[in-house]
């Protein structure tokens, strides 16, 4: 409840108290949420011409108090990731945090592993349009292309990939004025979905990803 309703310094002291949970699920809830809040709170807290927004180019210097935050969310989802090795947005978050602290290689390496070439969660549209920027930052034009492409086929993501799309072919100049022209007929043409949220605006206002996950647990715990 602190987390969803933005208090998350007062979670964070909460959740201190409490400890960690004996059960390795709970265990691995308990740190994903901890570093939700952290980056949260880091992104709350930066400059909007600095923020961990949807760029791809190498951070500004930031603030100690936000480059040590983003080290508390890093930290945070690598312990959740240990009690459970299959927590796919601890996993997207962890790799968030590594591009905005400019550890390309190691956001590229965590991604990898939570794309696959025709998705239609959230979370791996996301793992796209992250993959994307990793991809631009190493300066991989033809690869960050090919991510943003793949990242449209979300229905929750498709709006954010053709912005990054239209970006990169106006930053690099690699575009055509038709193509550049067509993504912007595309992302005006977008009507919001009523079936599937912005991932992305989802992400960034600290909400989690699959914000159906925490139902699907419980009916599975009041399954027979």
């Amino acid at each position: 409840v602190l987390v969803a309703t933005a208090r998350y310094e007062e979670f964070q002291q909460v959740s201190r108290l409490a400890g960690t949970p004996s059960d390795a699920d709970a265990a691995a809830e308990h740190f994903f949420l901890r570093g939700l809040a952290a980056e949260t709170m880091a992104r709350l807290a930066e400059e909007p011409t600095v923020g961990a927004g949807s760029r791809a180019e190498a951070p500004k210097p930031r603030a100690p108090f936000v480059t040590d935050t983003l080290g508390d969310a890093a930290r945070e989802y690598t312990r959740a990731l240990q009690f459970a090795p299959a927590h796919a947005e601890a996993a997207l978050r962890l790799s968030r945090v590594h591009l905005e602290l400019d550890r390309a290689v190691q956001a590229r390496d965590a991604l990898v592993r939570l794309v696959s070439p025709a998705c239609a969660d959230p979370t791996c549209g996301l793992a796209w349009l992250f993959l994307a920027q990793v991809h631009e930052r190493l300066q991989d034009v033809v690869a960050a292309s090919a991510a943003y492409d793949a990242a449209t086929a979300v229905t929750g993501v498709r709006r954010a990939a053709r912005l990054g799309r239209l970006a990169l072919a106006l930053r690099t100049g690699n575009e055509d004025t038709r193509v550049v022209t067509s993504a912007m007929t595309s992302m005006a043409q977008d009507a919001p979905s009523r079936t599937a949220p912005d991932a992305w605006a989802l992400y960034v206002s600290g909400q989690r990803v699959d914000d159906d996950v925490t139902v699907r647990r419980m009916k599975a715990l009041l399954d027979p």
